[in-house]
């Protein structure tokens, strides 16, 4: 009898074979890594491969193991990479990824005058009853109160009406000592830069200094601070440099700023329009002029100078070697790149660049062949981005 043909059953699949008898006295791979641990040695390796600070807290956050070995290894650690701070926001990004950070901010009541390194810098209100001035480390919640007094009733009167244009301040930590600088006051007669100085305490005071300006200098003052043996040094739009000397009065005890003394003046070539600005960094023991020029293009180009006070002139620096220069107005810091971890490349100039449109942003400018590299990390739009070393 005719019909369709049938399809042969398919055969039936074969039974896997079983699994081997693992021995009774040997763990499993994965049983045995989180049981005992990453080695401190292999700890070691990864944590100091990791540049940022929030990626640093995360790995010890693992486990209770892994929060063991970063705190073993963290005296031993690189400083981690600066963070990009719009301070007057107190808005906190990672270099170079970007990655947004949200600290704990303050009282809309209390105003962000600027940062040092690791630093805020806080105004209260006129009629607030504390000192108005205080230092306040976002990561470690510590504090530092100004004191409200000063020597005279004429540094009263300057200091006050000079809290909006506070440009820089500086923590010594070495020497206990607090520098800050501001704009001096437009009004007859012209002032310069006012440094003051003081240290810590209830019981403390301001010692100001000002530099009283000419009528062919009537726009004088610093594009620039620092501190370095002993001196607190000021750097004008024209390179030229000037020093305040920092003593301590015997009979009280506090300090003192004495008033500006030149050191160094610059010839009219240094002038021009081509000039962006002037910052000072101290690395290795000098004290480093970085001279920021724009040329036709307005593409960024740098150079840098080393203080010769013997000559009392600037001596041009060929080269940086393993050091990395971070720049910026509000804080500037030479780092070596000989204990990075490898995530810096040495002799170059890391800044905060913007464009015509002023949307601020990040650059390196590389001294072993004078090139300029864009950064790609989301753009900081503040009105002053600055470096802050995130240090607890």
């Amino acid at each position: 009898m005719s019909g369709s043909p049938r399809i042969p059953a398919a055969p039936a699949p074969a039974a896997p074979p079983p699994p081997p008898a693992m021995a009774t006295d040997q763990a499993a791979p994965s049983s045995l890594l989180w049981s005992d641990g990453l080695p401190p040695e292999f700890a070691g390796l990864v944590i100091r491969r990791l540049p940022s600070l929030a990626d640093r807290t995360r790995f010890g956050a693992v486990c209770r193991r892994w929060g063991l070995a970063a705190q073993q290894q963290a005296p031993t650690l690189p400083a981690p990479l600066p963070w990009i701070s719009n301070f007057f926001t107190q808005v906190f990004q990672s270099f170079p990824d970007g990655e947004p950070h949200e600290l704990q901010r303050h009282s809309r009541f209390l105003a962000c005058r600027g940062l040092s390194e690791s630093w805020l810098m806080f105004v209260r209100p006129g009629s607030c009853a504390q000192s108005r001035l205080f230092l306040k480390n976002p990561l470690s919640g510590a504090t530092i109160p100004l004191p409200g007094n000063f020597r005279s009733a004429d540094d009263h009167r300057l200091f006050n009406s000079d809290f909006a244009t506070i440009r820089k301040f500086i923590v010594c930590s070495d020497d206990d000592l607090i520098v800050l600088m501001a704009r001096g006051c437009p009004y007859p007669p012209p002032l310069g830069p006012l440094i003051a100085c003081c240290r810590p305490g209830s019981m403390s005071s301001w010692s100001t200094a000002t530099y009283v300006a000419q009528e062919s200098d009537y726009d004088f003052h610093y594009q620039d601070i620092a501190f370095h043996h002993g001196n607190v040094y000021g750097v004008n739009g024209t390179g030229d440099l000037y020093a305040h000397n920092i003593s301590e009065d015997s009979g009280t005890g506090e300090m003192v700023v004495s008033h500006a003394k030149q050191v160094i003046k610059c010839s009219d070539a240094w002038f021009g329009m081509k000039l962006r600005q002037f910052f000072l960094a101290v690395s290795r023991g000098d004290l480093l002029l970085v001279k920021w020029i724009d040329d036709e293009m307005f593409t960024s180009s740098f150079e840098v100078f080393k203080v010769d006070l013997e000559m009392s002139r600037w001596s041009e620096v060929s080269s940086l070697g393993d050091q990395v220069l971070f720049v910026s107005g509000m804080c500037s810091k030479a780092v070596s790149t000989s204990s990075d971890g490898d995530y810096l490349r040495g002799n170059c100039i890391y800044f905060m660049d913007y464009d015509r449109r002023g949307a601020k942003g990040c650059a390196m400018y590389d001294l072993r062949d004078n090139t300029y590299h864009k950064i790609h990390t989301p753009q900081c739009r503040s009105h002053e981005p600055a470096w802050f070393f995130p240090h607890k």
